[in-house]
């Protein structure tokens, strides 16, 4: 079933809309069973999450009913203004509006940077260490596995050890 303005039945629709607005706008590309790929099917979906009319959004956006047809069916596009102020009611990105993605936060991006860039100075070093230096750096590696392993077991243990002589101190202090 294609996505389009005519569902066959409108509680289904509904059912699906009211899915699609519990869940987190990532999660609304696909729709109906099928994956929202064009401009006019996002802006569709999001109309009905927010349980609009056509009507009620041309008003909103100062434009004809029949501009929200032609966007929602893929026909034409609407101004940057326009789009600006869908974003922002919306709530979503234009990233999203237009594309049907979700921008990356700059903290995120940043963190990524950062990670792969710690990644190539790794590897560029193993990779410049000679056979003999590399052995040495995996058994660096066993010690350092044998010796978190040591460290868990330990904690593991005192744990273990001091709830034993809590309930000890309990079995003790019961009056028998």
């Amino acid at each position: 079933m294609a996505l389009s303005r005519g569902f066959p039945h409108a509680a289904f629709l509904e059912c699906v809309v009211s899915l699609c607005y519990t869940l987190h706008r990532k999660d609304i590309l696909v729709f109906g069973g099928e994956r929202i790929v064009t401009f006019g099917q996002r802006l569709y979906v999001l109309r009905k999450t927010k349980n609009i009319s056509q009507e009620e959004l041309a008003e909103l956006l100062d434009v004809s009913r029949q501009s929200i047809s032609k966007w929602e069916n893929d026909k034409a596009y609407p101004e940057m203004t326009r789009l600006l102020f869908m974003s922002e009611f919306f709530d979503v990105s234009l990233d999203y509006l237009m594309r049907g993605t979700e921008e990356k936060s700059k903290e995120a991006a940043t963190v990524s940077y950062k990670a792969r860039n710690m990644l190539l100075i790794w590897n560029n070093f193993v990779s410049n260490l000679s056979g003999k230096q590399r052995k040495w750096l995996i058994v660096l590696y066993i010690l350092l596995i044998c010796v978190c392993v040591a460290m868990v077991v330990s904690f593991i243990y005192g744990v273990g050890y001091a709830i034993g002589q809590f309930i000890g101190h309990l079995q003790n202090s019961l009056p028998s």
